[in-house]
């Protein structure tokens, strides 16, 4: 989590030299309800190519992008969460279907669409 607070005198807005950080990221975590099956961590962040990811290979899905957006979220459910949910629900012998909860973000589609 990013401060937003510096310490400045009470007539200045910010701290002389320096601005406010704005860059932000998104985490979203998806696993099942008993904790056995986690999906990789889908990260949203404003920077191309993460300086912290430089040389780490990390079981992350990875998109630049300012917020989640309905394609974006889309992209990640059709590319990444079926698929791996059916692949696990295949290997422990179980019928393919998911309920996946989300919060009410304007990002996401309505169930219509997925």
């Amino acid at each position: 989590m990013l401060s937003e607070h510096t310490l400045v005198s009470s007539h200045e807005k910010n701290a002389p030299g320096r601005k406010i950080i704005k860059a932000r990221i998104t985490f979203m975590l998806c696993a099942n309800a008993s904790g056995t099956h986690k999906l990789p961590m889908f990260v949203i962040g404003t920077v191309q190519k993460p300086r912290a990811f430089k040389s780490i290979n990390l079981s992350v899905c990875y998109r630049e992008q300012k917020k989640c957006t309905r394609v974006l979220f889309l992209d990640w459910f059709h590319q990444e969460f079926v698929p791996v949910a059916r692949k696990h629900f295949l290997s422990v012998n179980l019928s393919p279907k998911a309920l996946l909860l989300l919060d009410n973000c304007l990002g996401y589609p309505s169930a219509e669409e997925l």
